[in-house]
Order: structure tokens, then sequence, then C-alpha cells
């Protein structure tokens, strides 16, 4: 295959994501099951609420960049799907897949399509580049969530480092 900007666009974003999604998931490895559990005495979700958020959003961003299109689910859809994430196994699992998902709609993207708009599922007018920027931007944003649960437990460790 030739090399193009194009493709370099999408070996980026697949990079991104998958890289996102590898820190993630090493912090969560770090985290005992105690921790992952932990609500901060109900003041925040725990990690396996994150990780579901995650997991849910990432899908919806492949299916959405496939041309599957997608909304976000029902709080009772939401509910019952974070109820299957119930283990740090299932967690991991799942953060792995979604991200092969969201890098398996990048690669079903045509090389000219990167700037084509389409409606982001919060109503927001973002290209099909952008879209898949977002599910990385996510996994980070959860992902600092969790260090920060894992800092105020006590666990001052960069986990993806080591």
């Amino acid at each position: 295959m030739e090399a193009t900007q194009t493709n370099a666009v999408a070996t980026l974003l697949s990079t991104l994501v998958m890289e996102t999604a590898h820190l993630c998931s090493r912090d969560l490895q770090a985290s005992p099951e105690g921790m992952i559990d932990c609500t901060q005495d109900g003041k925040c979700r725990n990690m396996l609420a994150m990780a579901a958020e995650l997991i849910g959003f990432n899908n919806l961003v492949a299916n959405v960049i496939s041309g599957k299109g997608g909304s976000f689910p029902t709080p009772e859809e939401r509910d019952a799907f974070a109820a299957t994430i119930n283990t740090q196994a299932a967690a991991l699992a799942g953060i792995e897949a979604s991200a092969g998902a969201v890098c398996a709609a990048i690669e079903g993207v045509d090389a000219d399509d990167w700037s084509t708009k389409i409606m982001a599922p919060w109503g927001m007018e973002v290209t099909k580049a952008h879209m898949c920027a977002w599910s990385a931007l996510h996994m980070a944003y959860h992902d600092g969530q969790i260090n920060l649960i894992q800092i105020l437990n006590g666990d001052h460790e960069v986990h993806w480092m080591s």
C-alpha cells in the first residue's frame, strides 16, 4: 500500500486509540479489587463503572465511523451494560475489544473521507478523524479519574511506565 498523508492519519488515530487503551488498562490492572469498586464513600463512580462507560463509548464511536449510526444508551441500557462489567478481567477485555473495534472502523475509512463531516451522538458536527480522536480523549479522561482514585487511596505509582 502506498503511504499517503491520509494513511498517516489513520495510522496516527489507530496508534492513539490503542496507546490510550493500553495506558488505561495498565492503570486498571494495577488497582486491587478493593480499589476497583471504591466510590470514595459514594462521592464518585467506581473504576468498573468508568470502564463500562468508555467501552460503550468506544463501541458507539466504532459504529458511527462505520456508518452504522448510534446514539447514547438510555439510563436503563447503560446500567444494564455496566452490570456486565463487574470484574477487572471483564473491564480489561472490554477495553481491548472496544479499542480494537474503533481501530477496525478506522481501517474501513476511505482515504479521502477523513474530513467528511458527520453528526456525533451528542449533536456536534465533527469530522470522521475528530470522532475517532474522541475515543482516545474519552479513555484518557477516565484514566485520569482512575489515577485520582489510586492517589486518594495511597497509590502514587505511575503504572504504565513499569
